[in-house]
Formats: C-alpha cells, sequence, structure tokens
C-alpha cells in the first residue's frame, strides 16, 4: 500500500505574528462613529395656544351657566314686553345649553393642541 501523502490540513501554517504597540489612549468604539442626529424641537406656540383655547373655554362654560341661571329673569322681561313666543322660550333655555356644548368642545381641542395633536386643528 502506498502512503498518503501529508494533507495541507493536517498541520496549521507557521508564520510569525508581529506585534505592534499604538501610543495613545484606547478608544471603546473603533471604527466609524455615526454623527449624532439631533431632531427638530418643536414650538412652544401649540402649547400656549392651547393653555389660551381653555382659559377661553373655561370663561365660556361660566358664561353658559350664568346665561342658565338668568333664564327666569329674561322670561319675565320678555313677558313685560309682549315678546313671549314658544320660539323666544325654546331659544332661551337652548342657547346656554349650545354654549356649554361648544366650549366644552373648544377647551377639548385646546388640551390636544398643548400635546401636539394633530386632530386639534380640525376639532377646534
Amino acid at each position: 500500500m502506498e502512503e498518503a501523502s501529508p494533507s495541507p490540513f493536517d498541520e496549521p501554517p507557521v508564520t510569525e505574528l508581529i506585534t505592534t504597540e499604538l501610543s495613545g489612549s484606547p478608544s471603546p468604539v473603533s471604527g466609524f462613529v455615526t454623527p449624532e442626529v439631533q431632531g427638530r424641537q418643536k414650538s412652544p406656540m401649540p402649547q400656549v395656544f392651547g393653555i389660551l383655547a381653555v382659559i377661553i373655554s373655561v370663561l365660556g362654560v361660566l358664561m353658559s351657566l350664568l346665561g342658565l341661571l338668568a333664564i327666569p329673569t329674561e322670561l319675565d322681561l320678555a313677558e313685560r314686553m309682549e315678546q313671549n313666543t314658544t320660539l323666544f322660550i325654546v331659544w332661551a333655555y337652548l342657547e346656554p345649553i349650545i354654549g356649554i356644548i361648544v366650549s366644552v368642545i373648544f377647551g377639548y381641542a385646546g388640551v390636544e393642541l398643548y400635546n401636539y395633536k394633530k386632530r386639534a386643528i380640525f376639532i377646534g
């Protein structure tokens, strides 16, 4: 039998390793360092307008509540002037209620605007 020729995989190649020493302080991050990306800073104006919208809506709710309290006086005045129609009575009760609903919706839009929500534009 013939002997098998030695395989190149039997013995690892022998090479001399050259060690090089670098001067300076070692860096924990090697290679390319990506620059820090900063996004656009949000404007504070939506928050300011949101706070103003909430303040205006609170005032609107208070004025509408005062309008509800003034209904008996308003109806007495209309009766003395002989203008006490059914439409006037219905409108005297309906107007403050509509004012409260609109003010609450406007206040909600102000809160959404304060939180930088885009839907506040469509609500308000």
